[in-house]
């Protein structure tokens, strides 16, 4: 599995710090989450857990 940041690199360098923003404030207050990245959905899952029900939210960049 691609991590986030590697996954990120396509992105430009704003979104790439808006997005690593967003993850270190939920890493913040959600100690012990977990990120498994999506490529072809183009999306980052935040967890809290392995099951699709311990999914907590997802980010999706975008270029626009």
């Amino acid at each position: 599995m691609e991590s986030a940041e590697v996954f990120l690199r396509s992105y430009p360098e704003k979104i790439q710090q808006t997005v690593s923003v967003l993850r270190d404030l939920l890493k913040q207050d959600l100690p012990g989450i977990t990120e498994q990245t999506d490529v072809p959905a183009k999306m980052i899952a935040i967890t809290c857990g392995t099951r699709y029900t311990d999914m907590i939210c997802c980010l999706f960049p975008s270029q626009k």
